[in-house]
């Protein structure tokens, strides 16, 4: 406690002074009244001693309660206030039972991440306000860009037709493309069909794994799948000249598959370029994705001769 002093917390709807302190906490000084006249939330006055040095508005729930707003007067900033003022706030929480106390901050300030970590907050998740995906969006013929933000960000209104511009805007071609695959992503849902996919192709991995003791560690996530290639006595020992091999076999393009000569590309990664990735189309079928495993199989039969 700043010495000398008692810090209270005392409830307060005096909507004007609140706004006012807030201000720091949030620029929208609309957005700071709605939650100050919200009945479902609770707002305080941060005394110190007998004058007013901030405020704090909170949500409170049995589940969970949340600090919606926390502020101290610019003024007396530095002297430990806001951190007695939290701690008074957990104390708060206990006394009501809440099983949890959350705040939620943005990212642009990492001091004020760190404050709340230092005062016993943990980083639970992460909302985005902005999602930017890379220049992949037509996968190459044309490198667009693609922005995922909440509509008070890029509606028409505060970001309008030509707010951007861009060195490929002329290519009709590659815009052309790239709606046609947000098209498709609007359309299909990938986040389940990925998964469900990705399951299938990892049990796939870890049979080979079970088959062959040159496999060491498989995972991935989705669609994004690795495959260690390793020397048989410990199935650790990272064991690149096999992987050279079965890289070699496949590119040679003689695999006999029920009578017919095939090749199989691999994509290699790791420190000791011994992992095989995978990355496929994600609208490959389950015969595709056989057909890949069953490739694969064969390449590691061959490289288990040479072990």
């Amino acid at each position: 406690m700043p010495e000398g002093r008692r810090i209270q917390l005392i409830e307060s709807r005096d909507a004007a002074h609140l706004t006012a302190v807030l201000q720091d906490a949030d620029e929208d000084d609309a957005r700071i009244r709605v939650a100050v006249a919200d009945p479902a939330n609770m707002s305080y006055v941060v005394l110190a001693g007998e004058q007013p040095a901030g405020a704090v508005v909170v949500r409170w729930g049995h589940d969970e309660s949340e600090i919606v707003y926390i502020a101290v007067d610019a003024g007396v900033r530095g002297q430990g206030l806001g951190k007695h003022a939290l701690q008074l706030v957990a104390e708060e929480a206990r006394r009501r039972k809440a099983a949890a106390l959350v705040v939620g901050t943005s990212n642009a300030s990492l001091g004020t991440i760190a404050f709340y970590q230092k005062c016993g907050y943990k980083i639970i998740g992460v909302v985005p306000d902005a999602i930017v995906f890379g220049k992949a969006i037509t996968n190459g013929l044309n490198p667009l860009a693609g922005v995922w933000a909440k509509e008070k960000m890029i509606n028409p209104t505060t970001f309008p037709v030509g707010s951007t511009h861009s060195t490929f805007n002329a290519n009709p071609m590659g815009t052309g493309v790239a709606l046609e695959a947000m098209k498709m992503m609007a359309e299909t849902d990938y986040e389940a069909m990925v998964m469900q996919k990705g399951a299938y192709l990892l049990d796939g991995f870890k049979a080979l794994k079970d088959k062959y003791k040159i496999v060491g560690d498989v995972d991935g996530l989705g669609m994004a799948l690795r495959m260690e290639i390793c020397e048989p006595h410990d199935s650790f020992t990272p064991a690149k000249r096999l992987v050279d091999r079965m890289v070699d076999v496949g590119l040679a393009g003689e695999i006999d598959v029920n009578g017919k000569k095939m090749g199989c590309v691999l994509d290699i990664g790791g420190y000791y370029k011994n992992v095989i990735t995978l990355a496929p189309n994600l609208h490959m079928s389950k015969d595709e994705m056989d057909l890949g495993l069953l490739l694969l199989d064969k390449l590691l039969a061959d490289a288990t001769k040479h072990a």
